[in-house]
């Protein structure tokens, strides 16, 4: 029989590799952590990948038209290949995933709400605290707004404080961050004088009615008692009342 000789080429086999990414907080840097993994090494072959730095596409928290945060791309860097069999493969230098970078929680401490006397809404004077958790030396612009839960006379009553924040100097974004509403206390006191009571018609017979105006002690009355007074016309009697 015959043989044949001849020469030919074995071309390294490009390896599928999957890369995962980990979210992180918010700490001003474009650092990422993630893995990667090849998927078609063949049988026992010895394979080894590795990288170089891994980063997310931006520092800041990525967010959606509706202000969600979002994933962003994260790129791994000088990938390559080592082991005994690693020159029977192939690799692309660069591999990329998705993570998100969430918002930096941050506090305030030494907000305070007034006391206030009742006026018929909720709403009371705040005095801000100072604002903590910042990363370097970002700033941020920091608002609240504190409501009661009712407007009636009470002590130590709950007030809701709300915090809005703004972007501040040196690169500080509100995006990067979140700040918790407060819940703390404060009392509405009742005014001097009490309230006057509007008079009330009720109705006796046909053509007679009778109205009576209540004075609360206080409020123009010059004893503790009593004192009623009351004029009949045609077609009502009205009553008045002062304590």
């Amino acid at each position: 029989g015959q043989s044949l000789a001849g020469t030919g080429t074995i071309t390294p086999k490009a390896l599928s590799v999957t890369a995962s990414a980990v979210d992180k907080v918010y700490d001003g840097t474009t650092a990422a952590n993630g893995s990667l993994s090849a998927l078609n090494v063949i049988g026992q072959d010895e394979v080894l990948l590795s990288w170089g730095p891994v980063r997310f596409v931006s520092k800041n928290v990525s967010r959606d038209a509706q202000g969600q945060v979002q994933a962003q791309t994260v790129n791994f860097e000088a990938v390559q290949l080592s082991g005994v069999d690693a020159g029977n493969y192939s690799v692309s230098p660069a591999a990329s995933s998705n993570a998100k970078i969430t918002p930096k929680l941050l506090s305030v401490n030494g907000t305070r709400v007034a006391n206030k006397t009742q006026d018929g809404n909720t709403e009371t004077s705040v005095q801000l605290g100072l604002l903590s958790g910042l990363v370097g030396t970002e700033a941020l612009q920091m608002q609240a707004a504190a409501n009661f839960e009712s407007p009636d006379v009470g002590i130590n009553k709950p007030v809701n404080v709300r915090y809005s924040l703004a972007n501040g100097a040196n690169d500080g974004l509100s995006g990067n961050y979140e700040l918790s509403d407060q819940r703390l206390s404060a009392s509405i006191f009742a005014k001097s004088g009490g309230n006057v009571v509007q008079p009330i018609v009720t109705p006796t017979n046909g053509n007679t009615a009778s109205s009576r105006v209540v004075t609360p002690k206080g409020a123009g009355a010059s004893s503790g008692a009593a004192t009623v007074s009351s004029t009949r016309t045609d077609s009502a009697e009205v009553c008045s009342v002062a304590t």
